[in-house]
């Protein structure tokens, strides 16, 4: 009477999650067969028996039967994907209709790749008969999906450019078998122009379509249908020049594909609006990185001719990139990382004009430490000053390590470096810069000293050319930052660069006697130690030490 709740039952927990995982196997399955998998299974089968027939002799025993049997079935199956495309798309089924016209772009091209092994078995008048009925079809069939499918998003700028394969396509078995027939020298230089010029100029034709002006609709309609379709184009036309090429016995390696994919990356990024009208940040950088990606197919190469080539590429368009926006840090990075690969990635022809002793690993290590050099330049902190300064002692001993002096050498470079980085040091953060910098004056007085007094004037005359940057720095961070900068440094440069009249006069026929030697050191003590009075100063003025008992 007064409907007790507690009589009711009530499901239980293990029926509750029965129920659950129900429903998600009825959604999941719901979105599976919504995308339709019977349209791909169907497609993959179909290769999957071309395959069986061309390699079962059992159904027929020559070979010419076998390749007209596969090629009648891939074309009775493209007539079958327009044909329901358009009827489909009749009664508005645009996602399956869609889906048909992509499969129907796949295999577009798949028959010209049966004609490969077909040229090497019948004449040439039988080929050009079988390429030209390839051609009118496939061109027939797309004029079709253009006539009887209006809504679909196939501009003409794209049948522009769908015609222009279809006749490089249609063209390629024909010249391979002109050359294997009459100039068998000709087959490597036509395989190379394939690859370096034709797939990427026509993959870089995809930047001559149309800007979308609306996103979203149906998918028919979606902006990005045409980039992808002419997407699936290129790619089965590089499928059919790898089959030319086995076919015909030219080596094939995957470093080929490198300008093709490199294309292809950067026009991802050109067009990469045509899939998202505001894409993030994250897959704006993650479509920057597909340029350096692609570059890495270079490593298939014999030598490194194509990495070089590619990341020259890289790093000039990053540059103006980042000339553009100098404040996008990630450009700037990239842009710096494929100036590495190219100098690490130096032919042998071009590396000896610079580095005397030429080695691969030498060029990478020597790409380091130039990478690690400009980014601290460009930085203003004593931490980063130092880590630079490092890489120059590293990049002096690698590039210089044959050299007698290089000790030597590396030192100097090292303190230049430092030395001249320390013009734009924020004071206000980094307490122990004057510290660092007296430090680095007094290595580079005694390492001047020592190597003039060791080695002589004559081998000791690149101290000249180094106290000539520093003085030549000082003046131009005076000009750039229009304040003067430490007055250490240039009496610094000073005194090394009159370590050599010294050490010439030391070891002159002339005698000096020991007091006048005496008289001028007692005088650079002077001048010394007057510098540091001035400096402790200016310590005390930007730290909290208390004066000494003298001071008071």
């Amino acid at each position: 009477m007064n409907g007790d709740v507690s009589n009711v039952p009530q499901p239980s927990e293990p029926q509750g999650r029965n129920d659950e995982a129900l429903r998600k196997l009825l959604h999941w399955t719901k979105k599976l067969l919504w995308c339709n998998p019977f349209y791909l299974v169907s497609a993959a089968m179909l290769l999957y028996g071309i395959y069986r027939i061309s390699i079962a002799p059992e159904f027929l025993e020559e070979d010419v039967p076998r390749l007209f049997a596969s090629f009648g079935s891939l074309e009775l199956y493209e007539l079958l994907l327009v044909g329901t495309a358009i009827f489909l798309a009749r009664r508005g089924i645009w996602y399956d209709s869609t889906l048909l016209v992509f499969l129907e772009s796949g295999f577009v091209f798949v028959p010209l790749i049966l004609v490969s092994p077909f040229a090497l078995l019948v004449s040439g008048e039988l080929t050009w008969c079988v390429c030209a009925v390839t051609g009118i079809a496939a061109a027939g069939r797309f004029a079709s999906l253009r006539l009887y499918y209006p809504r679909l998003n196939l501009p003409p700028r794209l049948l522009t450019l769908g015609g222009a394969l279809l006749v490089a396509n249609v063209l390629l078995p024909l010249l391979f078998k002109y050359s294997h027939e009459t100039h068998t020298h000709w087959l490597l230089p036509l395989s190379l122009v394939g690859w370096m010029l034709l797939m990427p100029a026509l993959g870089a034709a995809a930047n001559w379509l149309p800007r979308p002006v609306s996103w979203g609709g149906d998918a028919c309609e979606r902006s990005w249908l045409p980039l992808a379709i002419l997407g699936l184009w290129v790619g089965v036309s590089c499928a059919h020049l790898v089959s030319l090429d086995y076919v015909f016995g030219i080596e094939w390696n995957a470093a080929l594909l490198a300008p093709v994919v490199w294309v292809a990356a950067w026009t991802v990024v050109n067009r990469l609006r045509e899939f998202l009208p505001n894409p993030s940040v994250v897959l704006r950088r993650g479509a920057l990185l597909l340029p350096c990606a692609a570059t890495a197919l270079g490593f298939f190469h014999e030598d490194s001719r194509v990495l070089f080539a590619f990341s020259i590429c890289n790093a000039l368009v990053f540059g103006w990139l980042f000339l553009r926006n100098r404040a996008d840090r990630f450009v700037y990075v990239l842009m710096l990382f494929s100036a590495t690969a190219t100098f690490a990635s130096l032919p042998e022809t071009l590396g000896r004009f610079v580095i005397p002793v030429y080695s691969r690993e030498k060029c990478v290590l020597l790409a380091t430490c130039a990478t690690l050099i400009v980014v601290t330049a460009l930085n203003r902190t004593m931490t980063a000053g130092i880590l630079g300064a490092l890489g120059v002692l590293a990049a002096v001993v690698i590039e210089f390590g044959h050299v007698a002096h290089v000790g030597h050498l590396g030192a100097q470079s090292a303190c230049v470096f430092l030395l001249v980085h320390s013009l734009r040091w924020k004071l206000a953060e980094d307490r122990l810069a004057p510290f660092t910098r007296w430090m680095t004056s007094a290595v580079w007085v005694v390492d001047a000293v020592v190597w003039s007094q060791r080695s002589g004037v004559e081998q000791a005359m690149p101290v000249l050319a180094f106290s000539a940057v520093v003085l030549v720095g000082y003046f131009v961070g005076r000009m750039v930052l229009r304040r003067w900068g430490p007055k250490i440094i240039p009496i610094t440069a000073t005194i090394v660069v009159m370590s050599l009249p010294l050490r010439w006069s030391v070891s002159s026929e002339r005698k000096i006697s020991a007091g006048v030697l005496a008289m001028a050191a007692s005088l650079l003590l002077f001048a010394l130690g007057t510098l540091l009075a001035l400096a402790k100063q200016k310590w005390n003025h930007h730290s909290n030490v208390p004066p000494t008992a003298l001071e008071q």
